[in-house]
């Protein structure tokens, strides 16, 4: 019964989208889009030539020129990091293995001395980092993600490494459609995992082992002799419970193989890049973001004309470059702010106001508080679509930092009053009103530091 639901919504999804997206190719005259055949043929082994084409094939929009791999001890990140290893001593590129302890178990320590004796046996440079944790920080499988993130990109700074390359294989891939499609996710969620992403401007992400079962994997390390680490609490989290379920679950349905669902999620994908292409080139022709003013502001004529799969990608793009929010939204939430926008009406979601104009649509951040992320190991913070650069000698990071936006608390921390923000509405700057009360002010220890629009900065340097 499971399967057939997920068979029937995984049809519907794909029907729809279908539907939305070549309609909007006939009506609008966008640039012909060129399909690729689908490339989900079995791949029963990987060896040092199979894992060649499969680097080329994830890395075709950008060739890596020095390379890292996270290495835990377990079987697929280590037959990952000795098949990346040997693909870049083939063309001379810097590759970094690097282990993070969490600091979760007892054991982890002496794992990660037993993974750096064994590689570097082999000649692999490798590093081990430890997170840190403060006394309440909730210790979950997202938090040690994003730390794990974090160390990676520190050390992708230090060396200079531009590619993170994962082990993520056929296996992962499909529990993951399944675990998607039963949270009724949209058309990025039913693609799965991707083989290329972009981490930020300097670092991409490749993965690419995705069409390799995980017999596979462990066939290579098997035939080398290459013992490999079990982490205990893998079968104890929530989500590998989960997985589990999904993995009895398709043993019982001989019918359907790993490469039948393969499939899926390579069809989703097909149709993911193609609405990103058209959503790029939206953004390209018809936003105009203004940073300093914390609002973004888009042609209303051409978004009408966006099928509602690529305007609900639009609002997602505006929301996440608003707040720096990339939290997934809820359909019901997003499908009702797209009627009234469209009705005319202004409208708020994600914690960003839409504000409906005669010609425009113009997106700013409510009057709440805007979350603040501090970067590990450096003197950075950010808050939205701002990053800012702490003077050590005015803010430490030991401060309490925290956000928020124009409202009477603050401006009455700025010493100000009215008159300063009429002054500023002089300016010839045609925003609506009610946009003065979305944009951002740095706040820490109840005291204003930064406040962009008004050029206000007390010891800081503002990067836009």
């Amino acid at each position: 019964d499971f399967m057939l639901v997920f068979l029937g919504h995984m049809f519907t999804r794909l029907v729809c989208c279908a539907k939305s997206y070549f309609s909007y190719g006939r009506t609008n005259a966008q640039p012909h889009i060129a399909y690729r055949a689908l490339n989900t043929s079995p791949v029963k082994l990987i060896n040092d030539g199979i894992f060649e084409e499969l680097m080329n094939d994830a890395c075709s929009t950008n060739s890596p020129r020095a390379v890292l791999v996270g290495v835990s001890g377990g079987a697929d990140s280590l037959a990952l990091t000795l098949l990346c290893h040997q693909w870049c001593t083939k063309r001379s590129l810097k590759f970094v293995a690097v282990t993070v302890d969490h600091r979760l178990r007892k054991e982890s320590a002496s794992e990660a001395l037993y993974v750096n004796k064994f590689l570097s046996s082999l000649g692999v440079q490798h590093t081990i980092r430890q997170l840190e944790w403060r006394e309440q920080e909730k210790r979950d499988t997202q938090t040690s993600r994003h730390k794990r993130y974090e160390v990676f990109r520190n050390i992708c700074e230090e060396y200079g490494l531009d590619t993170i390359v994962t082990g993520h294989h056929a296996n992962d891939q499909v529990e993951t459609l399944i675990l998607r499609m039963s949270h009724l996710s949209g058309l990025y969620g039913l693609s799965a995992i991707q083989k290329w992403t972009k981490y930020n401007e300097k670092i991409q992400i490749v993965r690419p082992l995705l069409s390799i079962p995980k017999e596979s994997v462990l066939d290579y390390l098997k035939t080398r002799n290459i013992d490999w680490i079990e982490d205990p609490t893998n079968q104890k989290t929530e989500i590998n419970y989960q997985r589990s379920r999904i993995r009895k679950g398709l043993s019982q349905l001989p019918d359907i193989s790993i490469y039948d669902l393969l499939e899926v999620t390579e069809t989703f994908g097909v149709f993911r890049n193609a609405i990103e292409r058209t959503k790029s080139l939206f953004i390209t022709q018809n936003i105009t973001v203004c940073e300093k003013y914390g609002i973004m502001r888009m042609k209303r004529e051409e978004f009408e004309k966006l099928p509602d799969v690529v305007a609900s990608f639009i609002l997602k793009y505006t929301i996440e470059t608003l707040t720096g929010n990339n939290s997934p939204l809820r359909s019901s939430g997003c499908n009702n702010s797209l009627a009234r926008i469209r009705e005319g009406s202004s409208t708020a979601l994600g914690k960003c106001q839409f504000i409906v104009t005669k010609n425009e649509i113009i997106a700013t951040n409510e009057a709440t508080q805007i979350p603040v992320k501090k970067s590990e190991g450096t003197q950075k913070i950010q808050f939205g679509c701002w990053e800012i650069s702490l003077s050590l000698s005015s803010l430490s990071l030991e401060s309490p930092v925290e956000s928020a936006v124009i409202t009477g608390l603050t401006l009455d921390l700025l010493n100000t009053n009215q008159p300063l923000l009429l002054r500023w509405r002089e300016k010839e700057e045609e925003f609506p009103v009610s946009c003065i009360s979305g944009m951002p002010v740095l706040v820490v220890s109840k005291k204003v530091w930064a406040c962009p629009h008004l050029n206000y900065f007390i010891g800081v340097d503002m990067q836009l």
